[in-house]
């Protein structure tokens, strides 16, 4: 990775303006919010969201250095610390979607009928967010100073930042990639069709060809979805997820359907329009065990975890006796909000709060050892954990997944930040004050998109609109809990347990073998999710990857424009579908 140029290199006087102004502040919070809705948007569509820390950086550089020009000077340029700040505010608002929008909240609301008022729903979003945070600063010395922890997108946020305010030209031209890069996508996304999500809005749409040779059992492969999509969005989620995340997908949807889907058909078993139901089971199973299991691959993490916990806890500085006073205040409201405006016993409440806090510091550490943010797999762990505690309901083990996944993501997200912001010599106090002004905007905006956009989720986040990918997952296993062996059809029950043996089987290889060959595993929790999408979206995602990735290997100092452009495909794109949402909800 490349490495942040000396503090010497950054233009003189960026270092010196003030930090902590209402004008970063206040972009932030508007960044959040939009990245918010595009996130949790985006997770309904097809089940990931992005890190738009970049995008922002660039947005917010390029916004205020544009008004400098037209005003002759007299609206500054943004430091390089205010800049620090909005990007932390919007990557904090893109990470509301990880709190359980695009999930547990919405599983929710389909199986215990659950009605979430958007006040109430923004509270528990934003009190989530706040224990993540509050948590964040309680570790933040043990892993950022003592351990020095890599946090390599924090690190890569502030070489981005250092090489936008040292070098303007530069900068400049990459603020206009990403504006170039969000134009074109809405212009394409204008003229094509989705597979599966918006049709085209365009009086010239470009139609995605079908693919007419036959699979197993002499089932025409445009039967079960088979499609060349040529859609932006898809291609740039390749480039931003990479090779071997691509190719897994495309490994699934060649089993799924390319081989399972068009034998189901054949055979009779289930009905050609609910083959994605019967498909959801093993799709389930290969992503709650990959992400449980896959946890076990961080083992050492978690155990340096647990070690610097103790002594965190233990240290009496005053940094450490504030943190735990917000973790402590924090976890107080969010038991709160789980007993009076929920409706959650006070045992179950405290349990999952308790819960919840020792898991997003599992993910703090794990997110700086490997760069990944597990936030996914504790809120199963926590799902699975109160859901098999007696007498339990279906809405406590969905909260507790819903409190763990949000606080380990945005404790993970800050203490990224906070990386970038020792690099710059940024104050962390306020990068703190900015992350919870951005979650909150995003707990508003995303919760707002969630509840006006779709208010009736059962009916709604289904095929071929919405995949909604991490809400099968959590769905599933709340159904499981709920009903037992019975939840899941009997003729489904050999592909259950395939999928967990080969989920078993490739997760050995992959702790087994030496890091170098660990690449050329296929990701288990890939596989699932290309099961739940409609074949041609996996296809372009895969297409995507290939070609992006041909692009690094060719071009390796092309890196960081890649991801700019994928970056704005995704805004763009999203944006229009957004924008696109609304006008057909307005002319209903």
């Amino acid at each position: 990775m490349t490495q942040p140029i000396r503090a010497a290199e950054v233009r003189s006087g960026a270092t010196d303006r003030p930090e902590g102004t209402f004008r970063a502040y206040a972009i932030g919070v508007v960044l959040a919010a939009l990245f918010a809705a595009c996130n949790v948007y985006l997770g309904l569509k097809i089940g990931v969201i992005a890190n738009l820390s970049i995008p922002a950086t660039l947005l917010a550089f390029g916004a205020l250095r544009s008004a400098n020009l037209a005003t002759r000077g007299a609206i500054r340029d943004l430091g390089i610390l205010e800049n620090n700040l909005v990007q932390a505010a919007a990557s904090a608002g893109g990470s509301v979607a990880s709190a359980g929008l695009i999930s547990s909240v919405p599983a929710m609301i389909i199986l215990t009928g659950t009605q979430f008022s958007w006040p109430t729903l923004t509270l528990w979003m934003a009190v989530i967010s706040g224990l993540g945070v509050s948590i964040a600063m309680l570790v933040r010395r043990p892993l950022i100073e003592s351990d020095g922890l890599v946090f390599a997108p924090g690190v890569a946020c502030a070489t981005t930042l250092q090489h936008l305010h040292a070098r303007e030209r530069g900068a400049s031209g990459q603020s206009v990639l990403l504006v170039g890069a969000i134009v074109f996508a809405t212009i394409l996304t204008y003229f094509t069709a989705a597979p599966g999500g918006v049709p085209a809005a365009g009086p010239w749409h470009l139609p995605a060809p079908s693919l007419t040779f036959a699979l197993a059992g002499g089932v025409i492969a445009a039967s079960v979805g088979w499609k060349l999509a040529i859609e932006p969005l898809y291609f740039a989620i390749g480039g931003l997820v990479g090779l071997r995340v691509g190719l897994s997908m495309l490994i699934g949807a060649v089993i799924a359907h390319g081989a399972i889907a068009p034998w189901l058909v054949k055979q009779g078993i289930t009905e050609q329009r609910l083959r994605g139901d019967w498909l959801s089971w093993p799709a389930s199973t290969l992503i709650v065990v990959g992400s449980l299991f896959g946890l076990l691959s961080a083992s050492a993490a978690i155990r340096r975890s647990f070690r610097q916990a103790s002594t965190s806890t233990s240290n009496s500085s005053g940094e450490t006796a504030f943190a735990l006073g917000w973790v402590g205040a924090a976890s107080l409201i969010a038991i709160a909000v789980q007993v009076f405006a929920l409706g959650i016993s006070p045992l179950l409440a405290v349990l999952a709060t308790l819960l919840a806090v020792p898991l997003a510091m599992i993910a703090g550490r794990v997110a700086g050892e490997t760069s990944l943010t597990p936030s996914g797999p504790v809120s199963k762990l926590s799902q699975i954990a109160i859901g098999l505690l007696p007498q339990a309901p279906t809405q406590a083990s969905l909260l507790s997944a819903n409190i763990a996944g949000g606080a380990a993501a945005q404790c993970a997200d800050l203490l990224h930040d906070l990386k970038c912001g020792a690099i710059l010599g940024a104050n962390w106090r306020h990068q703190a004050i900015s992350q919870f002004l951005g979650a909150c905007a995003g707990a508003a905006a995303g919760s707002a998109l969630l509840l006006f956009r779709f208010p009736n989720p059962a009916a709604e986040l289904v095929p071929p609109n919405f995949q909604a990918a991490a809400l099968v997952g959590v769905k599933r296993t709340a159904e499981f809990l709920m009903s037992g062996k019975a939840a899941i059809p009997d003729s489904a029950w050999p592909a259950v347990e395939i999928a967990a043996v080969a989920t078993l089987v490739l997760l050995a290889a992959e702790s087994l073998l030496p890091s170098r060959w660990r690449q050329f595993v296929p990701s288990t929790v890939s596989i699932g999710f290309a099961f739940i999408l409609p074949p041609a979206a996996t296809l372009a995602i895969a297409c995507g990857a290939v070609l992006f990735g041909a692009v690094r290997v060719a071009r390796p100092t092309s890196a960081n424009a890649l991801i700019i452009v994928c970056s704005g495909i995704v805004v763009g794109a999203v944006l229009f579908e957004l924008g696109y949402d609304a006008v057909k909800v307005l002319w209903r």
